[in-house]
């Protein structure tokens, strides 16, 4: 153990903090990777170790000190050797890597990545092991809104886990705070880390670079995220056609990521006779992302809340990173993005979710005020700050230590 300053106060800190993930590194998580790579940079006396137990994925981008599977190689001699040692059951495999796992590196956190790692790592290790190592669990979105929401057993596990054990849970905001207190985790273990960005959309003065806004006359509209129901990009393609066809806009909207719902995005697309109009990109590279979004006039978040899935966009981090990038953002009124934008201003506009009459509105007074066409870097700045790297290193920090003196 060794004390930090923190916020002019020194605190405990752990010497070596244990992360657990499912995948490392996915390109939807490229928040955990960038808080991981952020921490050893930031705390270099502190050796930080992460363990998956599923997928090692982007290994020569995203490199950190110490990777390890918590699971045999999953070729045919893998699992024979799998089937011999453990009878097929996955969670003894896993618990029996963890332990040793533990025993080389003796951390003195644990830093659970999203519910899913203690429903899927840590309860089943303590069937095995006796687990007197301080956890933090960060939920993150889908496991807590989808997961935990359809599973009363889920749910209790989690709560039971929390209670049992030396725990704490951290949220991005207010929104995720009151989902996790309403399914029994006491307030008293909630810590809220803000998300932050990576420091590729944030430029080195910290003043936003002004470039010219509406070139040829096209008013370009963007929108980053899964092509799943939940980000709504259906009611926003309606929206575009209207702007188009009613407002008689020369408009571009380009859609960058991938999923499920893409053939349902591209028929609508096709039946409102607006295939010129919009540009289905496909996964691009995050550090490709703000070169996209600086070529663009608007960034529009469409969210809406999936009542089939429980679905929801948690924080809405692409919302944040469009605003560092220069851009005006409309957002829904749906989960924690009305905490990332603030206050309604000339540069951000809330909408009511699944309206793509209210979208049109917004992007068509947008367009007419030529707000694009604005500096927005003071709204930008304001916001970056409240949602900075150093603030979120120094909470964690914070929860650690709170761990260790509990």
């Amino acid at each position: 153990m060794r004390f930090v300053l923190n916020e002019n106060i020194y605190i405990t800190m752990p010497d070596l903090i244990l992360h657990l993930v499912k995948d490392f590194s996915p390109p939807s998580q490229t928040f955990i990777y960038d808080l991981i790579h952020s921490l050893e940079k930031n705390s270099s006396d502190s050796l930080h170790v992460v363990g998956y137990y599923r997928k090692r994925l982007l290994a020569e981008q995203r490199r950190c000190r110490e990777v390890i599977s918590l699971t045999k190689r999953r070729d045919i001699l893998g699992r024979m050797m799998s089937l011999l040692h453990f009878k097929g059951n996955v969670s003894r495999e896993r618990s029996s890597y963890l332990s040793k796992l533990i025993q080389k590196f003796n951390p003195q956190v644990i830093h659970a990545h999203f519910a899913w790692t203690v429903w899927d790592l840590l309860i089943p290790y303590t069937q095995f092991h006796h687990l007197d190592i301080p956890v933090l669990v960060s939920v993150h979105g889908t496991d807590l809104l989808k997961t935990a929401k359809q599973s009363e057993e889920k749910r209790q596990s989690l709560v039971h886990f929390s209670e049992c054990f030396q725990t704490k849970f951290t949220v991005s905001n207010r929104f995720m705070a009151e989902e996790l207190a309403g399914i029994g985790v006491s307030e008293t273990k909630i810590c809220t880390v803000p998300n932050s960005i990576s420091n590729i959309f944030i430029n080195k003065n910290s003043e936003q670079k002004i470039i010219p806004r509406l070139k040829d006359n096209v008013y370009r509209i963007a929108c980053v995220g899964r092509l799943v129901h939940c980000k709504g990009q259906k009611y926003l393609i309606e929206a575009v056609s209207r702007l188009v066809k009613e407002a008689e806009v020369c408009c571009e909207l380009t859609l960058v990521g991938n999923g499920t719902e893409r053939k349902n995005l591209e028929r609508l697309v096709k039946d409102l006779q607006i295939e010129d109009t919009i540009r289905f990109e496909g996964f691009i590279d995050h550090t490709k992302i703000p070169e996209t979004l600086r070529s663009q006039d608007i960034y529009v978040q469409p969210s809406i809340y999936d009542e089939a899935t429980g679905q929801c966009e948690a924080f809405g981090i692409s919302v944040l990173e469009a605003i560092s990038c220069g851009l005006p953002v409309i957002v829904s009124q749906s989960g924690g993005m009305p905490d990332v934008i603030g206050k309604e201003n000339e540069c951000a506009r809330l909408v009511k979710p699944a309206d793509s009459g209210e979208l049109y509105l917004a992007l068509l007074d947008f367009y007419k005020s030529k707000v694009f066409m604005k500096d927005n870097s003071a709204y930008a700045k304001e916001r970056l700050e409240l949602f900075s790297k150093k603030r979120q290193i120094n909470e964690i920090q914070s929860a650690y230590a709170s761990l260790l003196t509990m």
